[in-house]
Formats: structure tokens, C-alpha cells, sequence
């Protein structure tokens, strides 16, 4: 249950034995212990009532600006606020009312709020979960802090009476409405100012003279409920004058900002401090991406720089203008080439930065893609502001028309020119989005990354011979990058390093190190994957033995590799390497409740076969060689099936990309799988399908990827023995199908 639930593993369920592995009963069975059943379940019981309250509780938040719960794209929208209130040019010059953000921060704040407040808050808004919350915080907890190394006291209790707990679902719901009091008491004693929030990261915005008030009544109030503001983050900008201007009526423990300040991870203020602030968040990304070479294991380098490093640039991205700091994205660009160059050994080309949907490994230049990611972030920032932002009406409105008084409009604007003609043409303005519903919105955003991933995409094909051309079209059709967003957590969704590379290279259409000194052959392995012998029937029997294994998920029974329930092939199918009299055999049999019988038969095509290349619409029909797949074993079986059974063809290419037959066949399954784990009569959401359908599509692009690497491996050994003419390594039935098959069937073929 907690593997499925939370994604984390049993072993500290198990007691250990001398060399730390799981202590096993006589049995064999691993000798469990409960230490963590009970918060395994509290954690169940949060996530099940946490739904019912978080939109009212959401509702009572954003009327304080408090926007950390419930609230989608929150952070832009706060730091859109700041920099709407905030004229964030680089000149000075003194007003007679002069705009300030002053920053406030706290101590350790989600172990130090006051449980009192927290147990009152609940009380007060979420009446419903009380005895819930009064539960798990009412009495003293137990944390415990461990020291590295054996010793006479290797753990220290701490008894602690403040704080939500740490990992818990509710913590963040409950911090932010114990928290909402002190925001309504200080704004509704300085209702001049505003005071967003994100959590315990507030800011003051105002005139200096009111919003000094108001942060010093802040911090009496933050104390009332066992927080205390610390003075290090705590800063004061104002863009009009400058800081020493200030000083003086700033209350003590905040200090004035020359140039600017962070809110919430984003820096606000003058162009230099921005480009600073850029270059130092960078470094650390980019000194772990230089390593990223050094693990010898491609699979988990990629994952790193796709699902942790990337996203940390694009949210830089999403909120920094276009044209600020250029350099700086620019040696993270030089950086990430040379970074991929290691990874696969050989000098990238264009479409390695196209998303998945692309055909690439889903890294992206910062230069292609800076100018559509920010205009993304704002529109939805902008929004969101607008309606949780009432007081920033005309400046929301200015940046909305992409005026130049505005300074956020004239870098929208700026954007907007950057992007290439057919997405900058397709794309509305942002005042057209503002009036649009959420739904439509979210539709136009991912037109616009299609628009800039399609232009992107075109200039990668022109660049490419027709071979890899076709290829990039392949590997953009859906479902065939699922094996790219793998987590190796277990051994049959792991590549290893040379697995994983070659893989990449067939997605890619790169040429494969290890064919590199064999003349005359194709370096890019597509005759390899194409040609039939013992390394395709292996990968076809790797398909078989996934499906099977699908299948047994559902609790179905299963038969692999039948023979009799066909008779011999019909004369017009006959060809010279088939016996007199062989029996056709089915790949799949699937036994039903009702007493159907479900057939599937496992093919494999290959896209970018030679005969498919020389038609002129290749490029627009990349389905032809599943769809001819599909209508041959469609020919081969359907006229003579057996009474009360089905039959799909589950056609897969060698980019991952699947038949629509397969697809259903798919679908069904993940429809039956949820039966299964949820009931014959439970109403399944398609969400949770989609989601089966992506873990299977995951399991099944790395099985065919590590069997397809294996055929390139063989084939570039076999090759390289018949140029020295070196004898084989194995026996000559190690080529043949039945070695293939493993000895599965007997008859047939």
C-alpha cells in the first residue's frame, strides 16, 4: 500500500539483520514491523478528507491574499504584483509618494506556529475535520534527531508542542488558516496597503509611509501566533529613491535594497540586479549538469536534466523578461549542448532540443524557447492576479494591452515580436486571453507551444536527409516517448548506460557508436531493427511476454504462442521458407469471465522502411507501415476465426509508436485492470485510465527499446566477425526462431 500510494519503498517496514538487508522469516516472508503503519494511515485518512475543505477553506484564504492553498499559479501571480506596484526601471528620482515592497520572512515558521492557533483555525473554518486535526495535534509529539555513527546515545527526543508535522498532507492548509488571522487583523488596521502572501512569505506594498506601519504591526502580530520574523530576509525596495532616502523610516530589523529584491524565488528591480541574481541561480544547475557525464548511467542523467534541472530554468524563464539577461541564458544553452554532446558522445543536432511531442529527448535552448515560455507565464500570472488583485486594476489592464507605460506590457510586447510568425499570428493578445474562459485559455497556451514546437520542428527537418526526417515524424507521434519519463525504480524499467544511449539514437536517428567501424553497413541500425532473424523474433517475443504480462494484471487467464486453433496457412500465403502444412499460431489468447476469447497478434513495423521513403506523402501518413501491418494479420486471421472469440492486431514501430488497433486494445485493457482493483460496478474516471495507459506504454517502449538495442549490439558483432571472418561465438541454433521463442510452442513454424 505504500509503494502504491506515496512511491516509497517497504524496507523500513523490515527489520534488519547484521548487513542491513531485510531480516526473513523461516518462511522466506520478510519480518515486518508496524513502526510506520500508523502514519501510512493517517496519511491515507488526510488525502481522503483533504478534497472536501480545501475549496471552502481556499475561499476564506485568497480574501486576505493568501494564495499558498488552492490557488493555481499563485507564485506568478504574486510576483506579477510586485512588479506591477513596483516601477522597476533604472532610473532614480524622487516623489512625493514614494512605492515600497518591504519583505517579510520567518523563523522556521511551519515547525513554529502555534498549535492553539492552528487547532482555532480549524474550529472556525474546517469544523468538519476537527476531530481529525484535534488527534493528530492535540498532544505533545515526538521528534526524533538522530546522530550519524553508533555511539551511548545514537537518537535524541525532542518533545515539541508547536508546528503541523512534517509530511503531513494537511500541514500546508492548516499553516496558511492558522496564519489567516494575523494577515486580516493587519490588513483591516492598514487598509492601504497591499499583502500578498504565500504562506509566511509576505510582502508589503504601499507608500513608505503607511507600509513601514503596517510591517512593524505584522511582526507583533506574527508573534501571537509562535512566529518570529527573521531580519536576514527581510528587505525594503523602492525603485523611486534610493535606499538611504529611506533608512529612516524603515522600522529596525528590515533592511533597505539599492537594486532590488526576491520574492519568492524571482528577482524584482533594476536590470543588473536581475541579471546577477540570474547568473548566480544558474551556476549551481549548470555545475551539476557539467557532471551529469561522470554517472555512467544515461537513463537517470537524462531524468535529472528533464525533471529536475530544466524546470528550474523554465520558472527563470516564465518571469525574467526577454533581452535581461541574455548572456546568461546563453552559457546555460553552451552548457546544456555540452552536456549532451558527453551524454551521447557525439555533437547534438537541432531536434535533440525538441519536446517529446517533438521527437526530441525534451530539453529545450533557452533561446528558442525564452520568449514563448514568458509570455506563457505572464498571461497566466496576469490572470490570476486580475482576480485576486482587484486595487492593481489599471495596471494589470496596461500590462493586459501590452502598452508601454507599462513596463511588464512593453516586455510582454517584446516577447510577442520574438515569437516566430505562425505562432506570433495564432497567438491572441493578452487582453483577448483575459476575456476568455480558463478552459479556452489553457487551449490557446498549448497552441502556442505547439505553433513555436512546430515552427522549431520544421527548421530541424529542413536540416535532415529524408531517412531522418521521417524518423523525427515518428518518434513525435504519440505515446512514442513514454519510455523517456521512465524513473528506473525497478530492474525491468531500467537501461543500462549503452541500452539507454543506443535508444536515444534510435529515437534520434543518430548513427550508433558501435557500427561506427563496420564498412559498409548502416550506421544509423535501421537495417538491423528491420531485417528478420534471430534479433527480431527476440524482440517479438519481448512484446508477446509484456502483453501477457498486462494481461495477468487484470486477472485474466492467459495463453502465449497457441497452435490448433488455426489451421495451415492458405495457399496464396504459402512462401518458400514456410513448411508444407504449418499451422498458424496465435500470439495472445485472453480468457473472459463470459467465456469469450479475446486473440492479439504482436507484429512489429518499422516507419522508415526504404519502400515507405520513396512515396511523396511519407512525411503525412506515418501510420502507413502499422496500418499495413494491421490489415495483413487482419487478412491472415479474421476470415476463419473461431466462434464467440475477438481479434486486434497490436502493431508496434520501432520509434515505440503504436497501431491504432493497439491503442484499443490499450484502453480496454486499462479498463479492466480498474475493474479489477476497483470493482466491477465502480465508476472509473479517465483520468485514471489515461494513467494505466501511461505506466503500460512506459514498461513497454523500455522493453522494446532494450530489445531493439540488443539487435543493434548483435548486429554490429555479427558484422565486425564476417569482416575478419572470425568465427561465431555461439552455436548456429543460436540464430535460429526456435532460440528466439525459447522453446515456448512446439509445431508450427
Amino acid at each position: 500500500m505504500t509503494t502504491w500510494l506515496f512511491n516509497s519503498s517497504l524496507a523500513g517496514l523490515c527489520k534488519p539483520d547484521a548487513a542491513g538487508l531485510p531480516k526473513l522469516r523461516p518462511d522466506g516472508r520478510p519480518e515486518l514491523r508496524p513502526i510506520n503503519s500508523q502514519e501510512t494511515m493517517y496519511t491515507l485518512a488526510a488525502k481522503a478528507a483533504l478534497p472536501s475543505v480545501t475549496q471552502r477553506a481556499s475561499a476564506a484564504l485568497t480574501r486576505a491574499k493568501q494564495l499558498g492553498v488552492g490557488v493555481p499559479n499563485a507564485v506568478e501571480a504574486i510576483i506579477a504584483a510586485h512588479k506591477l506596484y513596483l516601477d522597476d526601471g533604472d532610473e532614480e528620482g524622487l516623489a512625493d509618494s514614494v512605492f515600497c515592497a518591504i519583505q517579510s520572512d520567518a523563523v522556521n515558521a511551519f515547525n513554529s506556529i502555534d498549535r492553539v492557533a492552528v487547532l482555532k483555525a480549524a474550529m472556525k473554518h474546517t469544523p468538519e475535520i476537527l476531530p481529525f486535526v484535534r488527534a493528530a495535534y492535540a498532544r505533545v509529539s515526538d521528534c526524533v534527531w538522530g546522530t550519524r555513527g553508533a555511539g551511548p546515545q545514537p537518537h535524541h527526543i525532542i518533545k515539541s508542542s508547536n508546528g503541523v508535522r512534517q509530511g503531513c498532507v494537511f500541514a500546508a492548509l492548516l499553516f496558511a488558516l492558522a496564519y489567516l488571522e494575523t494577515l486580516e487583523k493587519v490588513q483591516a488596521d492598514h487598509p492601504n496597503v497591499i499583502i500578498p502572501s504565500l504562506h509566511d512569505d509576505t510582502t508589503v506594498l504601499g507608500r513608505v509611509e503607511e507600509a513601514a506601519p503596517a510591517f512593524a504591526a505584522l511582526r507583533a502580530r506574527m508573534a501571537e501566533v509562535g512566529l518570529t520574523q527573521k531580519p536576514p530576509k527581510c528587505y525594503a525596495y523602492s525603485p523611486q529613491v534610493a535606499a538611504s532616502t529611506i533608512t529612516d523610516r524603515l522600522p529596525t530589523g528590515c533592511a533597505p535594497s539599492d537594486n532590488g529584491l526576491v520574492a519568492l524565488g524571482v528577482p524584482v528591480g533594476r536590470k543588473a540586479y536581475i541579471r546577477q541574481f540570474v547568473a548566480q541561480r544558474l551556476s549551481r544547475p549548470m555545475r551539476l549538469m557539467r557532471l551529469l557525464p561522470l554517472l555512467k548511467d544515461f537513463q537517470i542523467a537524462t531524468r535529472i536534466l528533464t525533471a529536475s534541472l530544466l524546470p528550474r530554468v523554465r520558472f527563470l524563464m516564465s518571469n525574467v523578461p526577454v533581452g535581461i539577461a541574455t548572456e546568461e541564458f546563453a552559457a546555460w544553452d553552451a552548457c546544456l549542448k555540452a552536456t549532451l554532446t558527453a551524454l551521447l558522445r557525439q555533437a547534438p543536432p537541432k531536434h535533440t532540443f525538441l519536446p517529446h511531442r517533438g521527437g526530441g529527448l525534451g530539453a529545450f535552448l533557452a533561446e528558442e524557447r525564452h520568449a514563448e515560455t514568458f509570455l506563457r507565464g505572464q498571461e497566466r500570472a496576469l490572470r490570476t492576479a486580475k482576480k485576486f488583485f482587484p486595487e492593481l486594476g489599471t495596471q494589470i489592464a496596461d500590462a493586459l494591452a501590452e502598452r508601454a507605460s507599462s513596463p511588464l506590457g512593453r516586455a510582454c510586447a517584446a516577447a510577442r515580436a520574438m515569437l516566430p510568425d505562425t505562432a506570433r499570428s495564432n497567438f491572441p493578445t493578452l487582453a483577448e486571453l483575459s476575456s476568455m474562459k480558463d478552459t479556452e485559455t489553457r487551449t490557446v497556451g498549448e497552441k502556442l507551444k505547439a505553433a513555436v514546437t512546430a515552427h522549431l520542428k520544421g527548421v530541424a527537418l529542413r536540416a535532415l536527409p529524408p531517412l531522418q526526417q521521417q524518423i523525427l515524424v515518428l518518434s513525435s507521434l504519440p505515446g512514442a516517448a513514454a519510455w523517456l519519463t521512465v524513473t528506473p525504480r525497478f530492474p525491468h524499467l531500467t537501461l543500462s548506460d549503452e541500452e539507454a544511449r543506443a535508444a536515444a539514437c534510435i529515437r534520434l536517428g543518430l548513427p550508433h557508436a558501435c557500427l561506427a567501424g563496420v564498412g559498409g553497413e548502416d550506421r544509423l541500425g535501421r537495417h538491423a531493427l528491420r531485417k528478420k532473424g534471430a534479433g527480431r523474433i527476440a524482440t517479438h517475443g519481448v512484446l508477446i511476454t509484456v502483453l501477457a504480462k498486462f494481461s495477468r494484471r487484470a486477472h485474466r487467464s492467459v495463453e502465449v504462442e497457441v497452435v490448433g486453433l488455426y489451421g495451415p496457412y492458405p495457399q496464396e500465403q504459402r512462401r518458400h521458407h514456410r513448411n508444407e502444412g504449418e499451422m498458424r499460431r496465435m500470439d495472445l489468447i485472453v480468457m473472459h469471465d463470459v467465456g469469450t476469447m479475446a486473440m492479439t497478434d504482436g507484429t512489429l513495423a518499422d516507419g522508415a522502411a526504404p519502400s515507405l521513403l520513396l512515396r511523396s506523402d511519407a512525411l503525412q501518413a506515418p501510420h502507413r507501415a502499422l496500418e499495413e501491418a494491421e490489415r495483413r494479420k487482419d487478412k491472415k486471421y479474421l476470415a476463419d476465426k473461431p466462434p464467440n472469440s475477438t481479434f486486434s492486431t497490436f502493431a508496434i514501430g520501432t520509434q515505440c509508436e503504436l497501431g491504432e488497433q493497439a491503442k484499443k486494445w490499450l484502453m480496454s485493457w486499462a479498463e479492466d485492470v480498474a475493474k479489477a482493483q476497483l470493482g466491477a460496478n465502480a465508476v472509473v474516471e479517465k483520468s485514471y485510465l489515461r494513467k494505466l495507459v501511461w505506466g503500460a506504454l512506459q514498461e513497454l517502449g523500455v522493453a522494446i527499446m532494450k530489445a531493439q538495442a540488443k539487435q543493434i549490439f548483435d548486429h554490429a558483432a555479427l558484422a565486425t566477425r564476417r569482416r575478419f571472418n572470425l568465427p561465431r561465438a555461439g552455436p548456429a541454433a543460436a540464430l535460429m526462431r526456435a532460440s528466439g521463442r525459447q522453446g515456448r510452442a512446439r509445431g508450427g513454424r
